[in-house]
């Protein structure tokens, strides 16, 4: 009884760890394995999106409202930012309003709206709140699309890789030695690397209404969390039956 289900649960592991296609390229038996590293860092960026948007019967006097209001926030941003920050315009619409006249029956032009997008860029974090509150008093709609990111991911890159390179070849020669296999060498190896943000304290929307019925108003409070560094790293080792 002990040697089948010994048998079987070769042939199941067999199943999950090997790949041995029939015409596979110069005959090789493949062995896949994989490792992960990951590690919780701050944050060292912050990035968000502001919308100015006008409205008004004329086009003209729309797009000269919304000219002067995007000016006013971007010039006021400018005094709060570093000089490794930055701000830039990501989107400009113009669209038309329409109001239903139930006396026409019909849609009826009623004026234009004009929204201006801009995305800001900063690295001084404990400052994002003051920075979100002083583009809305001063003609901002919408702060929305706040993110906590880290810029220079090579600092931990490296060594995530290496611990989960150490974690694929470990996992690969345990399984090899206890089948009875021997590893001759590597025939791919590919490799994965990416960030998440892990509970930051507010993701949403900021509306100009909200900021101005905020009590003492005071500056909306953010918190940056952290950010979570994942390294995958995923190979292919050449194996043969030990002799």
């Amino acid at each position: 009884m002990n040697k089948i289900l010994l048998i079987i649960l070769t042939l199941v592991i067999s199943s999950i760890f090997f790949n041995i296609p029939a015409k596979a390229e110069n005959n090789l038996n493949i062995l896949s394995s994989s490792g992960t590293a990951s590690v919780y860092a701050e944050p060292d960026t912050a990035v968000f999106s502001l919308a100015i948007e006008t409205e008004n019967k004329l086009l003209t006097q729309a797009l000269q409202e919304n000219t002067n209001k995007a000016q006013k926030v971007m010039f006021e941003i400018k005094k709060l930012i570093g000089k490794d920050d930055s701000i830039k315009t990501t989107g400009f619409n113009v669209n038309p309003i329409y109001n239903y006249d139930n006396k026409e029956r019909k849609s009826v032009l009623s004026g234009y709206r004009v929204t201006n997008r801009v995305s800001v860029k900063t690295k001084k974090l404990s400052d994002a709140g003051k920075i979100i509150d002083t583009a809305i008093k001063n003609g901002a709609n919408k702060a929305d699309d706040l993110d906590f990111m880290i810029e220079n991911k090579e600092k931990y890159s490296g060594e995530l890789l290496k611990k989960a390179s150490v974690q694929a070849k470990q996992k690969a020669f345990a399984t090899a030695e206890s089948l009875g296999l021997c590893i001759k060498g590597i025939n791919r190896v590919s490799t994965s690397f990416s960030d998440e943000t892990v509970s930051p304290y507010y993701r949403g929307t900021f509306s100009a209404m909200e900021m101005k019925t905020a009590s003492d108003g005071a500056s909306p409070p953010i918190e940056a969390g952290e950010v979570k560094l994942n390294a995958t790293v995923s190979v292919d080792f050449i194996i043969e039956n030990l002799k």
